[in-house]
């Protein structure tokens, strides 16, 4: 399994997605913009809020596994749940997110800054 950050600098605001892969796979999803926003739908698991959220989310494995063959992952993880209001800003969200997935953690990647001249 593998833990994988994707920072968008150059965006107007903060704006990152977290990943936990399997063989390449996302399983876990955490998507971070203040403007992000999802639609699960009508029908969704336990724990799952209908429609559509807006914000920080986070498609958890325990949501998306009944998407899941005995031979393959899903190719998309379609329900996710809002992160909570301390998980905010990319170190808090990075500690959070580790943490809801048991990852050990020595050090906090820093937010790569933008190189664009405005």
């Amino acid at each position: 399994m593998d833990l994988i950050a994707i920072a968008y600098p150059h965006m107007p605001m903060l704006t990152f997605t977290l990943l936990v892969t399997f063989e390449d796979v996302p399983v876990s999803r955490l998507d971070y913009s203040e403007s992000e926003e999802h639609n699960n739908g009508l029908i969704v698991p336990p724990n799952v809020d209908r429609w559509k959220i807006t914000g920080p989310h986070l498609h958890r494995w325990q949501d998306n596994r009944g998407l899941a063959t005995h031979a393959t992952l899903p190719e998309e993880l379609e329900y996710a749940v809002p992160i909570p209001s301390p998980a905010r800003g990319f170190p808090n969200a990075f500690r959070w997110f580790c943490g809801e997935h048991k990852i050990t953690l020595t050090d906090i990647p820093e937010y790569p800054g933008s190189e664009l001249l405005l």
